[in-house]
């Protein structure tokens, strides 16, 4: 895939490269259980990811669209869609922060940080 995409339903998406990206599998259900004879057990109830997307320099432009869409989702409630090469998936911001919160000045002001999403 050439780019991600992430965007307000029905509203458009921002095209972006992370410099680095994970993608662990979160699973939803109870503990592992041990019987006697040694056998272990999980009761899975959902699976689903998360998403880190990692930016070294993020110019203002770019900045200033990841935050309209931070606001969006977390002030009106907005859904999220994020795209990536192996699907498309209905995201919330999923940390309590908006990510991006270095401030690297150079001959222009940069930014950089780690945004996390969630898929629903």
């Amino acid at each position: 895939m050439s780019y991600f995409k992430l965007g307000v339903q029905g509203e458009g998406f921002v095209f972006f490269l992370p410099d680095s990206y994970r993608k662990p599998l979160k699973i939803l259900g109870s503990g592992i259980r041990r019987s006697i004879n040694g056998t272990a057990k999980r009761d899975v109830v959902a699976t689903k990811y998360t998403f880190e997307l990692g930016f070294d320099y993020l110019s203002e432009k770019e900045y200033l669209n990841f935050m309209q869409i931070f606001r969006k989702n977390n002030e009106e409630g907005k859904d999220l869609t994020f795209v990536d090469d192996e699907g498309t998936y209905t995201v919330l911001w999923g940390s309590e922060g908006f990510g991006l919160d270095e401030r690297k000045p150079d001959e222009e002001i940069y930014w950089s940080g780690t945004i996390i999403l969630e898929e629903i």
